[in-house]
């Protein structure tokens, strides 16, 4: 779950709603129905959807503004 929370950017607590987030609602959702289908992953599609989160995650800071 750490490294779920590390892709985000978030922390654990905010992907488990432990603590209120600046995150509004629908991406909140979002970040739960991602937690629950990475919980029932095994470790190598795990990390093949860490490597993915990123790749989305770096293309989208390198696009133009």
């Amino acid at each position: 779950m750490i490294r779920i929370a590390q892709t985000l950017q978030t922390t654990p607590n905010d992907l488990l709603g432990l603590v209120h987030s600046s995150v509004d609602a629908g991406v909140g959702e979002q970040l739960k129905q991602l937690l629950e289908i990475a919980s029932a992953m095994q470790p190598d599609d795990l990390r093949l959807l860490i490597v993915q989160a990123k790749a989305v995650v770096a293309a989208r800071a390198a696009e133009p503004l």
